[in-house]
């Protein structure tokens, strides 16, 4: 049988026989297929010898005993050492060689020792007994192999038929849910076509008595109209009586304001040379009396030029005639219009904008699209998160640390708006496209860790795992969208100034991100680390499972690619994977890095996806 690990023998001994143990042990330790455990060579510093040894036989597949006279008889850690090792011999069948006693000198070998074959290291005989003794570890060897491989194949079978019997238990709960799903639908679909049946007929009568309301109406709207040209013709005639009235009213206001203006002139003219007359007399008195005082100062006055006495005249004149063509023609009812009078406006874009009559406006803008925004899709009830078109820089600068080939140049990208899944696709969502017979059972059920995981309802929540590109692109068409391209994939994870991670530049630890191996080992729920969440809110994009693309992978393929909505390569050997996993460390979850896998494969615990689609 092929060696799996190691055959481990135990040396025990006295500190006195160290020399001859510590030759043997060398040869021992230069056979490849055995590891001899000796204290000086494997206890640690500080370490505690009785744990230690304890341990050490509990594990041994063989004890060596070494006898001489400086241990047969010496009392001490050696006996506790060769009785712990007795006791452990009890509990092996009789043909399992596990203790072997080896004595360094003519020494008398303890009683309870003497049932067992030794060999004597000694009086030219060390060859010999070596010999013999590797023939013994090698019989040791096969059996401790052949026990251990028998173990193995039963823990294989039990852990097999384990598996199988929860996949006939997840095929027979999926059989149940379609069958069930298949009642509701045709129960669905009879009571669907009821109620068309139903409104169907109500449709038909509610046509015929709207059929009747017209015929009707027609006969009112005749009679309204013939009643409207009736009034329409008296309107006219009443219109130019008041208008005949409205320019006669006109004429005659016109003609008492020219008379009224005339006359306001005169005793302004007379008013201004009676206060000329008054002020030159007054000026005569104040010489004559030759006394000296400041010239008075000038007021202002208060008169108006006659042109515009003649603007206010025409200003009273025009509202006059306003008035007057504003009285309503006929003693038809009219409304007082309020001071609050508000316009309502409602274009196409559904933006309304609001006018009040003091001409000052408000607009009230209907909700746009940005960061932020989510929407959920009735297909598998998947939230996803919009991301708005613009440029961000893709790949990896040569002075960052670390930074591979197949990311560098970075370069500007431009791209157009979309949305992305919030999350990876989860056991629960791809479940359902596996019941309706689009998409094909992930080739496994389980994951790492666990036997059962795919299909069990504690890991609905859980990314799903084992899935092809191509599983992967039929769900993504099925769900009414499709697999996001590498740049849409990045510009989502690091957003428009170029992190290093989702989050942001600071590498994952507790409060960020948790989901890769050293803490983990295993997925985890989508969306339990929200704080390592990317600008546009997008969870679990550093770690948890890596995520097909859409792209084929080339190594070179940024040194000339498009900056404006890339696609990839037109064709390649293998598809591209982002966002690395729970088995990843720090480098490989960075936004940039960039890995990639056969399209057809789907034996991986550690690669899931997410879809995103154009608005």
């Amino acid at each position: 049988m092929p060696p799996t690990r190691p055959l481990k023998v135990f040396l025990c001994h006295a500190s006195a026989d160290k020399p001859a143990v510590r030759r043997l042990h060398d040869a021992l330790r230069a056979e490849d297929w055995i590891d001899p455990w000796l204290d000086e060579e494997k206890l640690s510093f500080g370490q505690h010898w009785t744990t230690v040894i304890e341990d050490t036989l509990d594990a041994a597949d063989v004890v060596l005993i070494f006898l001489s006279r400086n241990s047969v008889h010496k009392e001490g850690f050696v006996q506790r050492e060769l009785n712990y090792a007795w006791e452990l011999s009890l509990e092996k069948p009789r043909d399992v060689i596990f203790l072997i006693p080896f004595r360094l000198d003519d020494c008398e070998v303890p009683r309870f020792l003497r049932s067992r074959q030794w060999g004597d290291y000694f009086g030219g005989k060390e060859e010999n007994t070596y010999q013999i003794l590797l023939r013994s570890l090698k019989q040791r060897y096969h059996q401790k192999m052949t026990l251990e491989a028998e173990e193995q194949e039963q823990r294989n079978a039990s852990q097999k038929a384990e598996r199988e019997k929860i996949e006939l238990e997840v095929w027979e709960k999926l059989a149940r849910e379609k069958a069930k799903r298949e009642k509701v639908e045709l129960e669905t679909k009879e009571k669907s076509t009821r109620e068309k049946a139903e409104r169907d007929a109500a449709e038909k009568a509610k046509r015929e008595k709207v059929d009747q309301e017209a015929a009707e109406n027609a006969k009112r709207e005749k009679v309204v109209l013939e009643a409207k040209e009736k009034l329409a013709l008296e309107k006219a005639e009443r219109d130019a009586v008041e208008k005949a009235k409205r320019e006669k009213i006109v004429l005659e206001a016109s003609e008492k304001l020219a008379r009224e203006n005339a006359e306001r002139e005169a005793l302004a003219k007379a008013a201004r040379e009676k206060t000329e007359r008054e002020a030159k007399n007054k000026l005569a008195r104040e010489k004559a009396k030759r006394i000296t005082k400041p010239e008075p100062e000038k007021q202002l006055g208060t008169k108006l030029p006659s042109w515009g006495i003649g603007l206010i005249a025409f200003a009273a004149l025009a509202v006059m005639v306003w008035g007057l063509s504003a009285l309503p023609a006929s003693p038809e009812p009219t409304q007082t219009p309020s001071a609050t009078q508000t316009l309502f406006v409602e274009p196409a874009t559904a933006t309304k904008i609001q006018v009040p009559a003091t001409s000052t406006a408000t607009i009230i803008p209907t909700p746009t699209l940005g960061i932020g925004s989510i929407m959920n899709s009735e297909k598998d009830g998947a939230t996803l998160v919009y991301v708005p078109e613009g440029e961000f820089l893709m790949g990896s600068k040569d002075t960052d640390s670390p930074s591979y080939d197949d990311e560098k140049p970075q370069h500007s990208v431009t791209l157009d708006a979309f949305w992305i899944d919030q999350t990876e696709v989860t056991n629960a969502m791809y479940a359902i496209c596996v019941l309706d017979d689009e998409c094909d059972q992930p080739s496994s059920i389980s994951s790492s860790t666990r036997n059962s995981y795919f299909g069990n309802s504690e890991f609905d929540g859980y990314p799903v795992i084992n899935v092809s590109w191509e599983d992967a692109k039929t769900y993504c068409l099925w769900a009414d969208r499709r697999l996001p391209t590498e740049a849409e994939w990045e510009k989502a994870a690091r957003g428009t100034d170029a992190r290093i991670y989702p989050w942001g530049n600071d590498t994952p630890n507790s409060t960020l991100l948790l989901n890769y191996n050293q803490n983990v080992g295993d997925t985890t729920a989508v969306g339990n680390y929200q704080s390592g969440a990317s600008l546009y809110g997008a969870y679990d994009m550093a770690g948890n499972v890596w995520e097909w693309v859409n792209d084929w992978y080339n190594e070179t393929y940024y040194q000339d690619t498009i900056s404006s909505n890339p696609l990839g390569p037109d064709s390649g050997q293998y598809r591209v994977l982002r966002g690395g996993s729970w088995s990843n460390n720090n480098d490989d979850v960075r936004s940039a890095n960039r890995y990639w896998s056969d399209p057809a494969y789907t034996d991986d615990y550690v690669i899931g996806f997410r879809c995103s689609r154009s608005p």
